[in-house]
């Protein structure tokens, strides 16, 4: 989101951050990830910027990742499914590389599966058949204390380690999980100027809609998190896809057609546009 400013009339803002930093104090060790006050890019970090808000959601801006207090942002970016998915119906090899709208790449510390460029020519699916941004429930939480005062849609669940898992088993996997955890249920939307996964600006076509999110051991550093759309709509979520239309997605969408609708290139059209 830093990086298309200029284009949402933040020009300014975006001259302001220096995007040779990482866009924490220290980029190791996701348990104390913080933006302090002394950052050279606090101030960006702590700007509100209007258009990265959804106006049916309530934000407030807090000091849990830091001094910097950041900003918070409603959206999030789809980047598919899981490293190693084996698809829908689990007849798929082993997914190797992201497959999603958007790519992600972590400079510090690269990774196969990341893929930092994706072309129109890459979404073999069709652009109207794969989603490219969501709306994503911006936490209050700011301890483990809190998350019994919110509801599924801003609790973050382990969801095991890198296995080969087909969808379903992704689904029935992490919706075992009993108990949330704060690390990264409390980060939930937290900052917009971040990259990291664990603050939910990116998401993956996995679980139901306004349901659950689940993370991946071994995920934290190459974005390999299943965060999860919701919003304050009754009944759904606004989806942009890659073509840029918005379309409204009822939670109750079959789980075959979200699914399809996560990946660029899996050859589910059909599914899709069904």
């Amino acid at each position: 989101m830093s990086l298309i400013l200029p284009f949402v009339e933040q020009t300014p803002l975006h001259d302001s951050i220096d995007f040779r930093l990482g866009m924490m104090d220290q980029c190791s060790g996701y348990y104390s990830l913080t933006v302090s006050a002394a950052h050279r890019n606090a101030a960006a970090a702590a700007a509100v910027v209007p258009g990265y808000l959804c106006p049916s959601d309530s934000f407030a801006q807090s000091s849990v990742l830091g001094s910097a207090v950041p900003a918070p942002g409603s959206y999030t970016a789809n980047i598919g499914w899981p490293d190693r998915c084996t698809g829908i119906d689990g007849t798929l090899a082993p997914l190797r590389q992201q497959n999603g709208a958007l790519g992600v790449v972590n400079p510090r510390d690269p990774d196969a599966w990341q893929r930092g460029q994706v072309r129109l020519a890459d979404f073999t699916d069709g652009t109207s058949n794969t989603a490219a941004v969501s709306e994503r429930l911006i936490t209050s939480a700011e301890t483990y204390l809190d998350l019994g005062n919110y509801g599924e849609s801003l609790h973050s669940f382990c969801g095991g380690g890198v296995a080969a898992r087909s969808l379903p088993r992704w689904v029935r996997y992490c919706g075992s999980v009993d108990y949330p955890d704060p690390t990264f249920s409390v980060t939930l939307g937290r900052s917009w100027i971040s990259g990291w996964s664990f603050l939910g600006n990116t998401y993956m076509h996995v679980m139901p809609i306004n349901k659950r999110h689940c993370h991946i051991y071994g995920g934290e550093h190459n974005g390999n998190n299943m965060v999860t759309p919701g919003s304050r709509h009754p009944g759904g979520v606004n989806v942009t896809m890659a073509d840029g239309s918005v379309t409204f997605m009822i939670d109750t969408i079959d789980m075959r057609i979200w699914w399809s609708l996560g990946s660029r290139n899996g050859g589910e059209v059909s599914a899709a546009g069904s």
